[in-house]
């Protein structure tokens, strides 16, 4: 709870009179807090190889599914995607989807074939 208000005051959120005010503020202070994660995170990511820049690539994708240049790293080291990458995407495909990670979804097919 220490951390929550001490974000809250980081963003400046003024206490305010109504729940659906306090509530609007705290998704907005919530999805700046997001943002600047995955852009301070996003710089490290190009110094990751192999497994770890995967990982962590599918992992700034959740909250940022739609991150161009996130989804291109993904499609770029395509040859590098284990079963358990291929299979998170398809998990994931309702917020992932788009065709530039239909060959990724190929791959799943071919996992059952």
């Amino acid at each position: 709870m220490i951390w929550l208000y001490a974000v809250l005051r980081s963003y400046g959120l003024k206490p305010v009179d109504t729940p659906e005010q306090r509530g609007k503020e705290l998704q907005e202070a919530n999805r700046v807090a997001r943002s600047e994660f995955i852009a301070t995170v996003r710089e490290a990511v190009r110094a990751k190889h192999g497994d770890a820049l995967l990982t962590t690539v599918l992992t700034l994708l959740a909250d940022a599914p739609q991150d161009r240049e996130l989804r291109g790293m993904l499609v770029g080291h395509k040859a590098e995607l284990t079963r358990r990458h291929v299979l998170d995407i398809v998990q994931r495909w309702q917020s992932l989807a788009g065709d530039d990670l239909l060959p990724v979804l190929r791959m799943a097919d071919s996992y059952h074939k």
